[in-house]
């Protein structure tokens, strides 16, 4: 056997002992996922809804005002590119 094949076979003994391990402990495995997406879930959860500050929108004062002259210099340009 040469260096590469070595490699291969090494690789896939370790590939083969991961895999048996997942499929002998594949309930506890799934029991240790579901926990942590519930913890998961609740750490998010109160984050974005029970520690949410709910802050007023504070007013700037400035009131918009409609500028007739540009809207009609708009409208004109529109009329002039044939929209």
């Amino acid at each position: 056997m040469n260096f590469k094949e070595d490699i291969l076979e090494k690789v896939n003994e370790g590939a083969m002992k991961i895999f048996w391990f997942l499929s002998i402990h594949a309930f506890s495995l799934i029991l240790v996922f579901v926990v942590l997406d519930l913890a998961f879930g609740t750490v998010i959860f109160y984050k974005e809804i029970f520690s949410a500050q709910t802050a007023l929108p504070s007013a700037t004062g400035e009131i918009a005002k409609f500028d007739k002259v540009k809207f009609q210099a708009v409208l004109d340009e529109l009329d002039s590119r044939g929209f």
